[in-house]
């Protein structure tokens, strides 16, 4: 399923892509906010942003949102493009066949 962000949230995502500066080796700015994402640590990935103060808003509302969520957040070779892929705890899907997790890449 493809996850469509609107409003401030897609905001964010386009500001954190236009914002990353194109980075050789392991630790481009892309990776580590990835890396951040993924730890659940908006205050480590809202500097990497070029909206500090929004990113971080949006960050820890998004990490609060989603609750026992998990998110595993990947960035294309050359760091353009992230994937998000959240996953719900067992409790949280349905027993109707939902699935326990999404995929969005922006």
């Amino acid at each position: 399923m493809l996850i469509r962000l609107r409003g401030p949230a897609a905001a964010l995502v386009l500001a954190l892509v236009a914002g990353i500066a194109v980075a050789c080796g392991s630790d481009s700015p892309a990776e580590r906010l990835a890396a951040a994402l993924t730890a659940h640590e908006p205050t480590t990935a809202a500097p990497l942003t070029t909206d500090p103060v929004a990113a971080s808003k949006t960050l820890v509302d998004t990490f609060d949102g989603m609750g026992d969520a998990t998110v595993d957040v990947e960035v294309n070779d050359d760091d353009t493009e992230f994937t998000w892929t959240w996953h719900l705890p067992r409790s949280a899907t349905s027993p109707i066949g939902r699935p326990s997790s999404w995929t969005a890449t922006r």
